[in-house]
């Protein structure tokens, strides 16, 4: 789990009468309506009002904690944290908790309690500060009675700096060698801040009213060494999620400024060639661009393939990913140039493309794992997804998919058939279709409108069909179609294994996916907007299309032969770019789509150009 960072908060409450509002309580409730998630303050303690649960609560903000939709604390007690007299007070609480079973008053019991916060940014202090709050843990659980259920959540980073936080379960009944999880990210070790509140009232039997978004907490084993198994695992997850955070900026500017340097100075000596290079010359310089483009073109696999090391564990863990990727990289580029099939002009970049799209429907299956907490990945300080595809993945996916798609259909478009490449097209997009869609592997809300669409544009243009208003409205009711068919599986589903397209069709029913859906289309403009540089992005692709339909008019005479070449290559492109148009518009955080398939489709067409195969004639003399 992980906190944004320092918030001002009302000061916690020292003592507050049953029949008082939390001071503050509007602040919350101010708060709340501001933000974008649409909480709703009092939502856990109206549950346990309304499950019939007894309610003590220690500490100030545990009233907070514990208040209903009113402000009402429902616990019976607020107590101010006393180092000295912890375990009294929560052994006084537990009789009372107790009593009020006993006496048939409430039929379950809970205690929330407010530990304390860590304030000190100087580390000794902070040291301190840590020390402090572990002893009123153990006090408080050397208070309860060995059948009780203790959930122990850190709930966010004091600093500027964010970081993850703790989470911990003590169960009666302990289970050794496990791991926190839940549904909400399926990722052993890594649970969501709202997972708690669903896990307690888990415990409770308390039925979850609407508006609960997280998922109760289970147990899970780690089928690798884990990073989240004891307290130096914990430090390491927290070590590679901030690290990553730190080195993707740098990684990606300095890897784009070296292919730019190397390409520019690559087509700067092919064009003064005539005068001033040999034949052999030109030969090695168009190596070393062809090259450097199948490096590129592999930097978005290298970056999921350098997480199959534990760079996590090693002194400059910065350093070590960055040489995992760019070494597994250039492992990919040499592998692709190598292969017999490295005489077709299009036979390295279509290798770097279908080790990428494989690369990715594997880690879908298998749960996610290059993924997290990998350069190009899902990033748990961000929390916007743990599983499944992501927009950067669905980014780099597609555009290797259609290019991939392009090349093998490229043979039968050369020999004049028009149903041969259309089957070709359909049997790279369905396993993609299926595998992003799918509720327990990528489960993609965004990836049918941005997948069918491009496909079947691709797929019209090799067959020599045109797309017409016609062709386009049937797609789109296609789209629409196969959406709705994936959201209804998902949500026949048990509610606890439901993916995000369930959870969409169960917000349908609440009458909430208004909110959420406006909330999501205002994070994409507000990011298109306010983004350094996003704003040329949707420029971007209007002036991509132009180039690409006559690239020969804009003075980009290797492009033009590239196509003339290649058949299959602006359709490709064509189709790319409906695909891109779509992501940014239909997916929350869209512009990384078109951002991220620049990483791939650019060094692929450099590639495409410098092939030795394209050598122009000038060149052979």
């Amino acid at each position: 789990m992980s906190g944004p960072g320092p918030a001002v908060c009302p000061p916690a409450p020292a003592q507050v009468g049953a029949a008082q509002v939390v001071p503050g309580w509007g602040t919350y409730l101010s708060s709340a309506r501001r933000g974008p998630f649409h909480a709703q303050p009092g939502l856990l303690g109206q549950a346990l009002h309304d499950g019939d649960v007894a309610v003590a609560t220690v500490g100030g903000y545990a009233a907070v904690g514990g208040a209903d939709r009113s402000g009402h604390p429902v616990g019976s007690d607020v107590l101010a944290v006393d180092d000295a007299s912890l375990a009294r007070q929560v052994a006084a609480a537990v009789r009372r908790l107790h009593g009020q079973r006993t006496e048939g008053r409430a039929r379950r019991a809970a205690m929330l309690i407010d530990l304390g916060s860590l304030t000190a940014q100087d580390p000794f202090e902070r040291a301190r500060q840590a020390r402090a709050l572990d002893g009123r843990a153990a006090s408080v659980v050397s208070a309860l009675p060995r059948t009780a259920s203790v959930v122990l959540s850190s709930l966010a980073e004091p600093g500027p700096t964010p970081h993850l936080q703790v989470l911990a379960v003590h169960l009666p009944q302990p289970v050794p060698g496990a791991v926190l999880s839940s549904a909400s990210t399926r990722q052993p070790g890594l649970a969501q801040l709202t997972d708690v509140p669903a896990t307690l009232l888990a415990i409770l039997g308390v039925h979850e009213p609407t508006g609960f978004s997280g998922r109760p907490l289970t147990m899970a084993r780690s089928s690798t060494p884990s990073r989240q198994a004891g307290s130096s695992e914990m430090a390491a997850a927290d070590r590679a999620a901030t690290t990553v955070m730190a080195t993707v900026p740098w990684f990606f500017t300095g890897v784009v400024l070296a292919q730019l340097l190397i390409l520019i100075g690559v087509g700067w000596g092919l064009q003064r060639h005539s005068q001033h290079l040999s034949r052999n010359a030109a030969v090695r310089l168009r190596r070393v661009g062809h090259g450097t483009a199948l490096v590129g073109a592999a930097v978005p696999a290298g970056t999921f393939l350098a997480n199959l090391a534990p760079w996590w564990t090693t002194a400059h863990p910065s350093v070590t990913l960055t040489v995992a990727a760019c070494t597994a990289s250039c492992v990919v580029a040499i592998a692709a140039a190598r292969g017999p099939w490295r005489r077709h002009p299009w036979g390295p970049a279509a290798a770097v493309a279908a080790f990428t799209c494989v690369l990715l429907i594997i880690d879908f299956l298998t749960g996610s794992r290059l993924q997290v907490d990998s350069l190009l990945g899902l990033q748990p300080l961000i929390g916007g997804r743990y599983y499944g595809v992501g927009n950067v993945a669905l980014g780099v996916q597609v555009t290797a998919a259609l290019l991939l798609a392009a090349a093998l259909a490229s043979p039968a478009v050369g020999r004049g058939y028009r149903g041969l490449p259309v089957v070709v097209v359909a049997l790279v997009a369905l396993p993609l279709i299926v595998v992003d869609s799918g509720p327990t592997w990528g489960a993609k809300f965004g990836a049918i409108p941005v997948l069918v669409p491009a496909f079947a544009v691709l797929a019209l243009r090799l067959g020599r069909l045109r797309v017409t208003a016609l062709k386009a409205a049937v797609i789109a009711g296609l789209s629409v179609l196969l959406l709705a068919a994936a959201c209804l599986v998902d949500y026949l589903r048990p509610a606890p294994q439901r993916g995000h397209l369930g959870q969409f069709v169960q917000t349908l029913l609440d009458g909430q996916a208004g909110p959420i859906v406006a909330r999501k289309a205002g994070q994409d403009l507000d990011l298109l907007l306010t983004a350094p540089l996003a704003f040329l992005i949707p420029v971007g692709l209007v002036a991509v299309s132009v180039v690409v339909h006559d690239p020969g008019r804009w003075h980009l005479p290797a492009l033009a032969r590239t196509q003339v070449r290649l058949p299959t290559l602006r359709p490709a492109l064509g189709a790319l770019l409906v695909a891109l148009c779509v992501g940014l518009v239909g997916n929350d955080t869209g512009v990384a789509i078109p951002a991220v398939s620049a990483l791939v489709v650019l060094p692929v067409l450099a590639a495409l150009t410098l092939h030795p195969g394209a050598q122009p004639e000038a060149e052979r003399q």
